[in-house]
């Protein structure tokens, strides 16, 4: 803020505390920018400005100095690609970089409030914002924290893969070392980890501050999520082949379960469509618990038009599927199986369900579009007949909508 000098000039203020006493400027002290702003402080010129870009300009010219000032190529960032995607020059790669770019026009969101609050909606509300790959939620709660709720609360639409701890691989961040590298890996990114409370004596109680962050940091996205007014899209993606459901369970074997749940196949096949799709997808989940999450967000969510779909995702050609399934690949059979009981479930809960697969080529690679037309891959059956059919999902009556789930089955409160 300038005013004219002396001389008639406007120059630089030089003059410290014209406006601004130091007790006022006291806590912005450890914000430099902030600080210094309130000590050089002036009035704003008497004589009126010939134009205002917030009073004398329309909205319509406004949106259009927004889109000119964020060039977002397909209006979404990938945030937390798969490794394979994104190599240098592809659009993953780009994608994050390009988000990385945007510092110097969100500036424009501290000329004023009015402005501010116009820039964040146009850029958070108007954009996709993409973690899909393994720990995902744990990149989107770093994302999360680092924007904070304020401008989360202008999002609208988030793509994100399902929680997955990935035990035994090099992204897991069960152990120590493990959540300890992500720390590093997301401080480089520039963005900012919640301190999630572990304390000393969890560990003496046997407990790891990888495995503990790691559902503290899902508990903490769900609330955010639940919280946010304005979301319309919930896409959680589903790698078409991650066994979400583990893989010693009935649809896909007669034996005595070995989970959780002491069912057999005959306790199953007793339960009513709805009550056996649901009971097969969360009962006998990897990570059942954050099946309740999810459905505690679709009844109890601040935004009245969210919409939360399940999407699986494919890394293989349509023609590759179709012909490794029908060729009978007992693993890839068992994967396209498992992805009719995701559809199955999708319908039961109200849910939309979306299939999308990786481009490849090389302008698009590491980007996909969701869509949300019949799937043709998992409509590919094995050649052999002898698969048992009980291992499919069942039919729903056509009044499936108007019956309960179970009481153990309630969404949350």
């Amino acid at each position: 803020m300038e005013t004219k000098n002396a001389t008639g000039n406007n120059k630089p203020a030089t003059e410290a505390w014209l406006i601004c006493t130091k007790e006022e400027a006291k806590p912005y002290k450890k914000y430099k920018v902030l600080f210094g702003e309130r000590k050089f402080a002036r009035d704003f010129p008497t004589q009126k400005q010939t134009l205002s870009f917030c009073d004398d300009l329309p909205a319509e010219i406004h949106l259009q100095v927004y889109k000119h000032l964020f060039k977002v190529p397909d209006n979404f960032f990938e945030l937390w690609a798969p490794k394979q995607w994104a190599e240098k020059g592809s659009r993953a790669k780009n994608s994050a970089l390009t988000y990385a770019t945007q510092k110097r026009g969100l500036r424009m969101m501290r000329v004023c409030k009015k402005i501010g609050d116009e820039v964040r909606e146009f850029f958070y509300g108007g954009n996709n914002f993409r973690f899909s790959y393994v720990n995902g939620f744990q990149v989107m709660a770093a994302f999360m924290h680092t924007i904070r709720s304020a401008n989360c609360s202008f999002l609208k639409h988030i793509t994100v893969q399902i929680p997955n701890r990935a035990y035994g691989y090099s992204q897991d961040l069960s152990s120590k070392t493990g959540w300890k590298n992500f720390e590093q890996l997301m401080a480089r990114r520039g963005m900012r980890l919640l301190r999630y409370g572990f304390r000393a004596r969890y560990e003496e109680q046997g407990r790891v501050l990888g495995e503990y962050n790691y559902d503290r940091a899902v508990y903490k996205c769900f609330r955010q999520l639940r919280n946010m007014p304005d979301l319309k899209l919930l896409e959680i993606t589903f790698p078409w082949d991650y066994e979400f459901i583990k893989s010693s369970y009935c649809p896909f074997s007669d034996d005595k379960l070995t989970t959780h749940c002491p069912c057999s196949i005959e306790d199953v096949q007793a339960m009513d469509p709805k009550t056996r799709i649901w009971h097969t997808i969360e009962e006998h989940s990897s990570d059942r618990a954050y099946w309740a999450l999810l459905a505690d967000l679709a009844e109890n969510s601040a935004s009245k038009e969210l919409t939360i779909a399940l999407v699986i995702q494919y890394e293989m050609t349509s023609y590759d599927m179709a012909n490794r399934i029908s060729n009978g690949w007992p693993q890839d059979i068992v994967h396209m199986r498992q992805g009719r009981w995701l559809a199955a479930y999708a319908s039961v809960m109200g849910y939309e369900f979306g299939h999308s697969r990786w481009e490849r080529d090389e302008k698009q690679r590491g980007t996909y579009n969701v869509r949300y037309d019949e799937d043709p891959t998992l409509s590919v059956l094995p050649k052999s007949q002898e698969e048992d059919s009980l291992l499919e999902p069942p039919e729903l009556p056509e009044s499936q909508e108007e019956d309960s789930l179970p009481e153990s089955a309630q969404l949350p409160a």
